[in-house]
């Protein structure tokens, strides 16, 4: 609660994500901001927390979510299970009746040898075209995405432009 007090709140909410996927109780949250109510930061807390979700798998994607969010766009779905023709993939965020999907790519999922690593992008690129060949729009970021938030919007609004007038 400290945190989603007094971080900006797209790192509060990045806190708050993970306590929630590590198991904290949302109703001792519920309760220790009700004990603090009127102090300082419990309303951005209260914001913080009420976009929170346990769901989300890395600092990453809670502050694409963050960012998505900022920018005024409607709220993704988190983790969405998507049919392909390899079977089911799941995708970071997404919206399932726009099928546009928002993956984050951090360091972790390409580290390794440089064998490793080939065949972990190679596998990306075969899961990705398995995406979009069942009609998903991927628009993909990273750590350095991250750091222009004003660059999110616009990307992801495309996106979801581009699928509104795909399916007129």
């Amino acid at each position: 609660m400290d945190c989603a007090a007094t971080l900006d709140r797209a790192h509060g909410l990045v806190v708050a994500d993970s306590a929630l996927r590590a198991g904290a109780d949302p109703a001792v949250i519920d309760e220790m901001l009700a004990a603090a109510a009127g102090d300082r930061g419990v309303r951005r807390a209260r914001e913080v927390l009420a976009f929170a979700d346990a769901r989300s798998e890395s600092p990453g994607e809670s502050l694409l979510r963050w960012h998505v969010r900022a920018a005024g766009l409607p709220a993704p779905d988190l983790q969405v299970a998507v049919p392909t023709r390899l079977g089911w993939r799941w995708v970071d965020l997404g919206w399932r009746e726009e099928r546009v999907a928002l993956e984050f790519d951090g360091r972790l999922k390409y580290g390794g040898s440089a064998q490793e690593s080939s065949a972990a992008v190679d596998q990306e690129k075969r899961r990705q075209d398995a995406l979009e060949d069942a009609g998903w729009i991927v628009v993909r970021f990273t750590w350095a995405d991250l750091r222009h938030p004003e660059e999110v919007g616009p990307r992801v609004g495309r996106a979801l432009r581009s699928a509104h007038s795909r399916r007129r």
